[in-house]
């Protein structure tokens, strides 16, 4: 088998005679292939190790070096596709929120362009306080249909100085009052001379303008109140209603309203107080905090004047004086007048007095309601003051009176504040539950009369019915009325109590000494 390989060249053998065999070539003399080498020294081999180790250092340095680079080519990838995806979602998210404002804003102008499509200003007025001018008034229905005009003309205007942003809203005007009742006040004031003048007045108002109205709310108390109170806030809170005038200067009761506004900087923008008379002292209060404006010479500047002309009244007085005064106001000169003086004396007289004391503030038919009831004067004892109501007293059976002859009536201040505000809210009649069901001829006496009045509730509308200030003030000499001779919140040696001014009884019913005397001091 081997002799089928083919002939190989052999080399010589190597022996330590044929030379080193590193330092020569092969030899091919003699047709024989030769080396001819020599053995390396020690140093040299050393030479070669210490190159070897360095290549070998170099090496690693070098692999080290690509470990390191790949490394980080592998971390600045990661964090590239990181900040990749980042940079694409905040493109995304531009390119989504971009989107959703443009539908934001397209839907705002929507919006927007529907609330001005219907836009509207309000005008709200508590027509017993605020009063148009006695020019207009005595025109009737013309005099009507002038006021809806000036009214019209003087809201335009506002809207366009104060809400320029506004090009053509509407304009509705609402007025509350009790047309009858003021009719007749207007009429005793002698502002006009027929009641029904002022019921064509409104009939012209309402008939002058498509969105001007004016809502009769018949006899009671505080109903204008309580509708403005309720149509306030329905367009308070109404997308439509770009501001709300509110005609109320003359009427403390509605600051309880505006307060609930406070704190709401855009309810509060969307609010104007109208002046008539000037501000109550609660309104003034508040009136740096809304913004306010007037309308010159279209509503009275003063509160309404009533000389009470009693042209048709008997002779000498014979009937209950509530009958015929049952709205004379606290501290009317009436008070000043003989109880024998005949009906036309007392007329002459009270409207002297108005006439000649015109530092004392008038009264306003909104204050009328509360107004202090005169008690009967057909009682067995009568009176006996002076004209100038500083003569003696005489000592009236059933009546406690103190040192100086002020009435004091006994107060029961245990019964709860809550069974006052409770029994208040039944709106009784005092006269009927008090003086009995024959007691109240006042055939359009608004209060109830059927509510089945308990023992506790009874004594509890006693205590009420001290609350309304007596016409004869602490000279009272009827045994059996109902009403108040002194405050019931005020304390002995005090002058006023925590109402101040605002108080009914402020004046003369504070500080009384409740030390009874059997004898009066004359």
């Amino acid at each position: 088998m081997s002799d089928n390989w083919p002939t190989m060249a052999r080399f010589p053998t190597f022996s330590p005679e044929s030379g080193n065999p590193f330092s020569s070539s092969p030899s091919y003399s003699n047709g024989n292939l030769t080396t001819a080498r020599t053995m390396p020294d020690q140093s040299t081999i050393e030479l070669f190790k210490d190159r070897h180790n360095r290549l070998m250092s170099t090496e690693n340095e070098k692999n080290k070096l690509i470990e390191d680079l790949l490394c980080r080519l592998e971390l600045t990838e990661d964090q590239y596709q990181r900040s990749r995806l980042d940079h694409d979602r905040e493109i995304r998210y531009n390119r989504e929120g971009q989107m959703r404002e443009s539908q934001l804003q397209n839907q705002l102008r929507g919006v927007k362009g529907l609330m001005d499509r219907n836009a509207f200003v309000v005008v709200l007025l508590d027509g017993d306080g605020m009063i148009f001018s006695e020019e207009l008034l005595q025109q009737g229905e013309k005099g009507g249909k002038e006021a809806a005009s000036q009214l019209w003309g003087a809201m335009n205007d506002f809207v366009h100085r104060a809400l320029p942003h506004l090009s053509s809203p509407k304009i509705l005007a609402r007025i509350y009052a009790n047309v009858k009742g003021l009719g007749d006040v207007l009429q005793m004031s002698g502002i006009i001379d027929r009641a029904t003048l002022f019921e064509d007045f409104a009939r012209g108002f309402n008939g002058s303008k498509l969105l001007f109205d004016f809502i009769d709310v018949g006899n009671g108390k505080d109903k204008a109140d309580d509708k403005i109170t309720e149509i306030f806030k329905l367009y308070l809170h109404d997308i439509h209603c770009h501001q709300i005038l509110l005609g109320c200067s003359h009427d403390n009761g509605y600051a309880r309203l505006l307060d609930d506004t406070m704190g709401d900087a855009m309810l509060m923008d969307h609010i104007t107080l109208l002046e008539g008379v000037p501000f109550e002292r609660e309104l003034a209060n508040l009136r740096a905090s809304f913004r306010t404006t007037k309308f010159d010479n279209m509503f009275r500047d003063t509160k309404l004047a009533t000389p009470y002309q009693l042209k048709n009244a008997p002779g000498p007085i014979q009937r209950p004086l509530h009958t015929i005064f049952a709205n004379v106001p606290i501290g009317s000169p009436l008070a000043q007048v003989p109880s024998n003086s005949t009906a036309d004396e007392i007329t002459n007289s009270t409207a002297t007095s108005i006439t000649s004391k015109s530092n004392t503030p008038a009264p306003t038919w909104a204050s009328m309601t509360a107004a202090p009831f005169i008690p009967s004067a057909s009682s067995p004892a009568t009176r006996s003051s002076t004209k100038n109501g500083t003569g003696p007293l005489k000592s009236t059976p059933g009546i406690n009176r103190n040192r100086l002859g002020q009435r004091v009536d006994d107060l029961d201040e245990s019964i709860p504040n809550e069974d006052i505000k409770r029994v208040k809210k039944l709106k009784l009649c005092n006269v009927y539950y008090l003086n009995g069901a024959d007691a109240c001829n006042n055939a359009r006496c608004t209060h109830d009369h059927d509510y089945n009045i308990t023992k506790n509730d009874l004594k509890t509308l006693r205590q009420v019915a001290r609350m309304t200030p007596c016409y004869f003030k602490t000279e009272c000499d009827d045994p059996k009325c109902i009403y108040g001779h002194r405050c019931p919140q005020s304390q002995p040696n005090s002058k006023e109590c925590w109402y101040k001014e605002d108080c009914r009884f402020a004046g003369w019913g504070h500080g009384i000494d409740t030390r009874i005397c059997k004898t009066t001091k004359v």
